[in-house]
């Protein structure tokens, strides 16, 4: 297995931005309605094929035989699977292990295992409880080259008030707290012109030395910062560049990629020009920094209607060396998202 700062980085996963007033279902308290922009759980990919072959080990893993490059004339022929994957949930990370079966994190924080990456077990808490009145939700995971996990999870207060956390299991299953150095302990907090408002954490590997965070900033647009200690502090970059985008004014669900030629795709969720958090689909772009992406022709993932929203791109290895988009899917604004999934060429 490489390591990145003794950490076998295979990838993780961010959590994606739902738009729209409803009630939470298994992903958020029960009973509880949003009424303002809020933030769930989705499957996470991270395919890390940096000019090598890696080891099954982390949300999006690449696999022992690297995966395929997603060429601009294959990245179009996405392939919607039949059913769906869950119901009224959406997961935010999963892990391909090393014996080709799956785990995947949500919002609460819970997991749950599959054989398959389609059929998923009952929930089972990690252990990690917020302050008064905190939900916890967004974990993005990494399993580390001794075969502890590192995870960076969102905390929220009344919906709108959000941090970043930082927390350490030995066995993916039960995680404990590792205090940051800013209010309660968190490892990154908004800044004043963002509305309390930073979610959707994704991390990739920039180099042997440093992680990157991609996330929703002031809840419409996509920035990223870097750490040099494991994810125990953070270092803003501001937002990036998508030279050619033309869908709406909000970019959001972050899911960056590496592939195996060391570049970078970014999938993301966007509405169409002129609208505003209303029939978003997935599009991508490619970036050789990680930080200044072009924007890719087309939707990779487009909708049937004018009322269906498809967002939260999670893209996972597979053993074959193709990929599985897990994305949410909703027929209207008045109806919960259900997870459902593409194949890659």
């Amino acid at each position: 297995m490489n390591t990145w700062n003794g950490l076998g980085i295979l990838g993780t996963c961010p959590q994606k931005l739902l738009p729209i007033s409803r009630r939470q279902g298994s992903n958020g308290p029960t009973g509880r309605f949003v009424t303002s922009l809020r933030l769930v759980t989705n499957f996470c990919g991270r395919v890390l094929g940096m000019l090598y072959a890696l080891v099954a080990g982390g949300c999006g893993n690449s696999g022992e035989n690297g995966g395929s490059d997603l060429s601009a004339d294959s990245v179009e022929a996405w392939s919607i699977e039949s059913g769906i994957r869950m119901v009224n949930a959406t997961a935010s990370c999963t892990l391909r292990l090393s014996d080709d079966t799956y785990r995947t994190y949500l919002s609460g924080i819970t997991t749950a295992t599959s054989p398959d990456g389609l059929t998923w077990s009952v929930l089972t808490s990690v252990g990690l409880a917020g302050g008064p009145g905190e939900f916890l939700r967004n974990p993005a995971v990494l399993r580390q080259s001794d075969g502890t996990y590192l995870m960076i999870y969102e905390g929220v207060t009344n919906n709108t008030n959000m941090k970043f956390y930082r927390a350490t299991s030995s066995d993916g299953v039960h995680f404990t707290k590792t205090n940051g150095a800013l209010t309660g302990g968190a490892v990154l907090l908004p800044e004043v012109d963002e509305n309390n408002f930073i979610g959707v954490p994704d991390l990739v590997p920039v180099n042997a030395n440093t992680l990157r965070l991609y996330f929703v900033a002031a809840g419409d647009h996509i920035e990223t910062a870097t750490s040099s200690d494991t994810g125990s502090t953070w270092t803003r970059e501001g937002p990036i560049i998508l030279t050619g985008h033309t869908g709406g004014s909000q970019q959001v669900d972050p899911d960056a990629i590496v592939l195996p030629d060391g570049g970078f795709r970014l999938f993301y969720a966007t509405p169409p020009s002129g609208q505003s958090f209303a029939n978003l689909r997935i599009h991508s772009a490619l970036s050789s920094d990680g930080r200044s992406f072009t924007v890719e022709a087309g939707a990779r993932i487009n909708v049937e209607t004018s009322s269906q929203s498809r967002l939260d791109p999670d893209v996972v290895l597979l053993p074959a060396g193709n990929y599985r988009m897990y994305f949410g899917e909703s027929p209207d604004p008045q109806t919960d998202y259900d997870l459902r999934s593409a194949i890659s060429p």
